[in-house]
C-alpha cells in the first residue's frame, strides 16, 4: 500500500512537470511566432510599392501564422496589406473583404489613425464596384476623423477619393468640389508629390466636364513638373493618358497617339504587373477610340478587341462597358444593325448596373438611333426619350441634341407636330450650346499649342541652367586642385567670393531673361488669341466690307504677334533682326493673298540690321499696310506683277525703307490725296511720324513709297 502511494505521487509529479514544460514550450513558441509575424509584416509593408507580389506572399504567410496563434493584431495587419495590394491591382471585391476584416480589429481598439486610413480606401473600392452610397458613408467617416485629428495628408487623400467617386457617377461639378478641397488640405502640409497627383486628377475632371480651358492650364503646369517625379511611373502614365484625351478632343490625333505610346512605356515601368497590364489595356482602348474618330475602322476594331482580351481591364466593369459601347458604335457606322444592337444593349446593362448616367445616356442613344434606322419607331422613341431627358444631372449636350433631333423627326413623321416642335426646341437649344462650345474649343486649341510650346521652352531653360551650374562646378574643382596647400584657404575664400558674386549676377541676369522671354511669349499668345477671335468673328459676317475690315485688323495683330514671337525665341530682347522679321511677315501676307506666289512675286533687298522694338512695331505695321494694299489694289483682273521691298542704313542715325510695285499705280494726284484719307494710308502717315520719318509717294510705272526714318530709342537718347 505504501509502495502504491509512493508510485502515485511520483506519477503525479511527473505529470505536473510535463504540463509545466508543455505550457512553457507552447508559450515560448507563441512568442517566437509573434516575433516572426511582426518581422514579416514589416518586410511585407516595405515591399508594397517595389515588389507587390512578394509583399502579398509574405502577408498571406503572416495571416496564416496569426490565425494559427489567434494573434488578432497580426490578422488585422496582414489583411490590411493584402487588401492594399489587391486594391492597387484593381481587384476590388477581395480587397473589400480584407479591409472589413482588418477594420473589425481597429474598431475594437478605437484606433482612429488606422480607421481613417481603412475608411478612405474601403470607400474608394466600394465606389469602384458601384456601391456608391456605402462608399460615400466610409469616405465621409474618413474625412471626419482626418479633420478632427488634423491629419491633413489623410484629409487630402480622402477628398481625392471622394472626387473619384463622383467622377464614376458622372457628377463632375461635385467631383471638382472635392478636388479643390483636397488641394486646400495640401496647402497645410509640405507634400508636393501629393499635390501634383491631385492636380493631375483635377485637370482630368475639368476635361471630362467640358471645361477645356481650365484643363489646359492644369496640364501645362503638371506636365512642366513631370521630370521632378521620375520614380512615379503610375502617375506619369495617368498624366500622359489624360493629355491624350485632351488631344483627341481637339482632333490632334497624331499628338494623342504619341502621348498614348509614351504612356505605355510608363506603364511598363510600374512594379505591380497587374496594374501595369490594366493600364496598357486602357491605352489600347484609347487608341481604338482615336482610330474610330479618324474613321480608320480596321485599326479601331483591332485595338478594341485587344483591350477586351486584357483580363485585368475586363475586371473593371466601367472600362469593359465603354469598350463594348465603342464596338457597338463601330458596327452602327458600318451599317451592321444586329451587331450594333447587341453591343449597345450589353453596354447599357453594364452602365445601368454601375449607375453610370453619362455612359448609360450614350448607350440609349445608340439603341434609339439603331432602331430608328430599322424603322422600329416605338422602340426608338423608348430609348431616345430616356437619352433626351433634360432633368438628368450633368446631361450630355451631344446626347441631348442628337436624341432630341431624332425624336423631333419621328413625331413629325407621325403628324404629332406639338411633340415634334417641343423636341425641336430642345435640339435647337442644345445645338446652340454645342456651337458656342465649338468656338471655345477652337480658341482652346490655339492656347494649347502656344502653352505647350511654352512648356518646352521652360524645360529647355531649366536644362540650360543646370548645364551652366554643372560647368561652373567642374571649372571650380579644377582650379582648386591646381592650387598649393599653403595658399589654399585664402585662394578658396577669394574664389568663393568671386564665384558667389558671379553666380548672383548670372542668376539675376538669367531670371531677367526668363522674365522677358515669358512676357514676350505671353504677349504673343494673347495677340494670337485676339487674331483667332477676329478670324472666328469674320466667318460669321455677311457684309463684305465689314468682313474685309476685320480681316485687315487680323493682319495687323499678326504682324505685332510675330515681333514678340521672334523676341522670345532669340537671345536679344530689346532689338530685332529686321531682315528676318520682314521676310517672315512678307511670307505670311503672300500666303494669305497669293498662295503659291502664282501671280505676284516679291523681291527683298534688306540689310542685316537690328532695330529696337519701339521702332520695329510701327515699321512692321507700315510694311503690312503697304504690302496688303499692293496685293489688293495694284494688280486687278488677275494681272501678274512684282513688289520690291528694300531697307538700308543711310548713316548712324537714319534708315531708308522703299516699297515699290509695278501695278496700275495712282494716275491722278487727287487720288493720292483721297487714298491718304483711308484708314490704311492714314495709319501709315501716323506710324511714319511716330518713328520721326518722312513719307514720299511716287507714281511712275506703278507706285513707290519711300520712307526715311530713325530709331525711336536713339532719338530719345539724343533728347536726354
Amino acid at each position: 500500500m505504501r509502495i502504491e502511494k509512493k508510485l502515485f505521487r511520483t506519477l503525479r509529479f511527473a505529470l505536473s512537470l510535463f504540463c509545466i514544460g508543455y505550457t512553457f514550450a507552447a508559450f515560448s513558441n507563441d512568442v517566437n511566432d509573434t516575433t516572426l509575424v511582426n518581422n514579416l509584416l514589416e518586410k511585407a509593408n516595405s515591399l508594397i510599392n517595389t515588389s507587390p507580389e512578394e509583399s502579398d506572399r509574405l502577408a498571406r504567410i503572416t495571416l496564416s501564422l496569426s490565425e494559427k496563434n489567434h494573434y488578432e493584431e497580426g490578422i488585422a495587419s496582414s489583411a490590411l496589406i493584402i487588401a492594399t495590394n489587391l486594391r492597387i491591382a484593381n481587384h476590388n471585391i477581395p480587397a473589400i473583404e480584407n479591409y472589413y476584416r482588418s477594420l473589425n480589429y481597429y474598431q475594437k481598439r478605437n484606433d482612429s489613425l488606422m480607421m481613417q486610413e481603412i475608411y478612405q480606401w474601403l470607400g474608394l473600392c466600394l465606389a469602384h464596384e458601384s456601391f456608391y452610397d456605402s462608399g460615400k458613408v466610409y469616405l465621409n467617416k474618413s474625412l471626419t476623423i482626418a479633420q478632427k485629428t488634423k491629419n491633413y495628408s489623410g484629409e487630402a487623400q480622402a477628398n481625392l477619393n471622394m472626387a473619384r467617386l463622383y467622377k464614376s457617377i458622372g457628377l463632375y461639378h461635385e467631383s471638382l468640389r472635392y478636388c479643390h478641397a483636397a488641394l486646400g488640405a495640401c496647402d497645410l502640409l509640405n507634400n508636393p508629390e501629393l499635390r501634383w497627383k491631385i492636380k493631375n486628377f483635377t485637370g482630368y475632371i475639368y476635361l471630362q466636364g467640358n471645361m477645356h480651358k481650365e484643363a489646359i492650364e492644369i496640364f501645362n503646369e503638371t506636365a512642366r513638373d513631370i521630370y521632378l517625379y521620375p520614380n512615379q511611373p503610375e502617375e506619369i502614365y495617368r498624366l500622359l493618358y489624360y493629355i491624350s484625351q485632351l488631344n483627341s478632343y481637339l482632333k490632334e490625333y497624331a499628338k494623342a497617339k504619341q502621348n498614348l505610346i509614351q504612356s505605355i512605356e510608363a506603364a511598363k515601368k510600374i512594379k505591380n504587373k497587374q496594374l501595369s497590364t490594366y493600364f496598357i489595356g486602357l491605352t489600347h482602348r484609347a487608341l481604338g477610340e482615336i482610330y474610330n474618330l479618324a474613321n480608320a475602322f480596321d485599326s479601331a476594331y483591332y485595338y478594341y478587341n485587344l483591350a477586351l482580351m486584357n483580363k485585368e481591364l475586363t475586371l473593371d466593369k466601367h472600362a469593359e462597358g465603354q469598350i463594348i459601347y465603342c464596338l457597338g458604335d463601330l458596327y452602327y457606322k458600318e451599317n451592321k444593325p444586329d451587331s450594333a444592337l447587341k453591343y449597345f444593349k450589353e453596354s447599357a446593362k453594364i452602365h445601368s448596373e454601375n449607375k453610370e448616367i453619362d455612359r448609360l445616356l450614350w448607350a440609349n442613344l445608340g439603341l434609339g438611333k439603331t432602331y430608328y434606322n430599322l424603322n422600329k419607331k416605338k422602340l426608338a422613341k423608348k430609348y431616345l426619350s430616356y437619352a433626351a431627358n433634360e432633368e438628368i444631372d450633368e446631361q450630355n449636350m451631344e446626347v441631348l441634341a442628337e436624341s432630341a433631333r431624332l425624336l423631333s423627326i419621328i413625331y413629325d413623321e407621325e403628324n404629332n407636330f406639338r411633340r415634334a416642335y417641343e423636341y425641336f426646341k430642345i435640339y435647337k437649344n442644345a445645338s446652340d450650346e454645342l456651337f458656342n462650345a465649338d468656338k471655345v474649343k477652337k480658341i482652346a486649341q490655339l492656347e494649347l499649342e502656344n502653352d505647350f510650346e511654352d512648356r518646352e521652352q521652360k524645360l529647355k531653360y531649366d536644362r540650360e541652367q543646370e548645364k551652366i551650374a554643372m560647368e561652373a562646378r567642374i571649372k571650380q574643382n579644377k582650379i582648386v586642385r591646381n592650387f598649393s596647400a599653403g595658399g589654399l584657404v585664402m585662394t578658396l575664400a577669394l574664389l568663393l567670393f568671386i564665384y558667389r558674386s558671379y553666380k548672383q549676377k548670372q542668376k539675376s541676369n538669367f531670371e531677367k531673361e526668363i522674365l522677358l522671354k515669358e512676357i514676350h511669349h505671353r504677349v504673343k499668345n494673347n495677340l494670337q488669341i485676339i487674331s483667332s477671335m477676329l478670324s472666328l468673328q469674320g466667318n460669321y459676317l455677311s457684309d463684305q466690307k465689314i468682313k474685309d475690315a476685320v480681316n485687315e485688323s487680323q493682319g495687323r495683330v499678326k504682324s505685332m504677334a510675330l515681333i514678340h514671337q521672334m523676341l522670345y525665341q532669340h537671345d536679344k530682347f530689346s532689338s530685332l533682326d529686321i531682315k528676318e522679321y520682314i521676310g517672315q511677315l512678307v511670307d505670311s501676307i503672300s500666303a494669305s493673298f497669293d498662295p503659291g506666289k502664282k501671280k505676284i512675286s516679291t523681291i527683298l533687298k534688306i540689310e542685316q540690321i537690328f532695330i529696337d522694338i519701339d521702332t520695329a512695331i510701327p515699321l512692321g505695321l507700315i510694311v503690312n499696310e503697304l504690302l496688303t494694299n499692293a496685293y489688293k489694289y495694284a494688280f486687278p483682273d488677275e494681272r501678274k506683277g512684282t513688289v520690291a521691298i528694300s531697307l538700308r542704313k543711310e548713316n548712324d542715325e537714319k534708315f531708308n525703307l522703299v516699297i515699290k510695285d509695278n501695278g496700275i499705280g495712282l494716275p491722278e494726284k487727287n487720288q493720292i490725296a483721297k487714298q491718304s484719307k483711308s484708314l490704311g494710308l492714314n495709319m501709315v502717315n501716323i506710324l511714319t511720324r511716330q518713328i520721326k520719318g518722312d513719307l514720299h509717294i511716287t507714281v511712275s510705272e506703278g507706285t513707290q513709297f519711300n520712307i526715311h526714318f530713325a530709331e525711336v530709342i536713339r532719338l530719345q537718347k539724343n533728347i536726354h
